[in-house]
């Protein structure tokens, strides 16, 4: 995942990803790597908590661009608490031809956005990582 961020050229990196771990310090370390890496740091990044904020807040945050703003950026965690007609709208919305700007999407466990977000974006799935292989990816990181 890391190899395919510091690789791909900005202009065609995916515009939306997902997180999945059930690790909140871990899950919160990748959206703000990610953020790091792939929103431009001169543009401000929202962040939601999809448990805190009503949907309608987050379609007005992801489908209304600002006219000094060059795309929305924004963060959403805690998808994994939407209902599932919240996931569906937003899945819809997700799947239109129109949607720009990046979207950094966090989620402790399974949700109905994967399939919406593997279409136009990239899953980072680290909820089947066994107990062994976590270790070895945390002590290859500790050494790097």
């Amino acid at each position: 995942f890391e190899r395919y961020i510091q690789q791909t050229v900005p202009s065609e990196r995916a515009r939306i990803y997902l997180i999945l771990s059930a690790d909140d310090f871990e899950r919160k370390g990748w959206l703000d790597a990610l953020a790091s890496k792939i929103c431009s740091p001169d543009e401000p990044l929202s962040h939601l908590d999809a448990e805190q904020v009503e949907l309608s807040e987050i379609f007005t945050q992801l489908d209304s661009p600002s006219l000094f703003q060059a795309e929305p950026q924004t963060v959403i965690d805690g998808v994994e608490k939407l209902t599932k007609k919240e996931a569906v709208a937003l899945s819809d919305l997700l799947l239109q031809p129109s949607f720009s700007g990046h979207l950094l999407l966090g989620s402790r466990g399974k949700t109905p956005l994967v399939q919406a977000v593997e279409k136009r974006g990239v899953v980072l799935d680290l909820l089947d990582e066994k107990v062994w292989e976590k270790e070895k990816r945390l002590s290859q990181e500790l050494f790097k």
